[in-house]
């Protein structure tokens, strides 16, 4: 990213803390209002890590109807061996609904999540 004017001595701007396609999802949202069918065509495990480092973007950059998007995406597609992970993040980025529906989802498949 360039700075132009804004002050940055050169001339880019670091983004360390997302993988690039979630980097490049929160752009294509930015400007689309819509995810780009590189994250909606993508399934399991991928799809549920750039939705994860997507969230966290959008409650970085306050970008409040897409972290919504992506809590009601993760929600939907809770796991037994993925729900602690998943409760923790929503803790992490204030994400009530995110949190609710773990807390069921524990609730309702204690026997299996250990």
């Amino acid at each position: 990213v360039r700075g132009g004017g804004l002050g940055f001595s050169s001339g880019c701007v670091d983004i360390n803390d997302m993988q690039p396609e979630a980097f490049d999802a929160l752009l294509y949202y930015i400007y689309m209002d819509s995810l780009p069918a590189a994250i909606r065509d993508v399934d399991g495990d991928r799809k549920r890590e750039l939705v994860m480092d997507l969230l966290a973007a959008a409650d970085r950059y306050d970008i409040q109807r897409l972290k919504l998007i992506c809590e009601t995406a993760l929600s939907k597609t809770l796991e037994a061996n993925t729900v602690v992970t998943t409760l923790t993040l929503a803790e992490k980025h204030h994400c009530q609904r995110l949190r609710q529906a773990c807390v069921q989802f524990i609730a309702s498949s204690v026997d299996q999540i250990k």
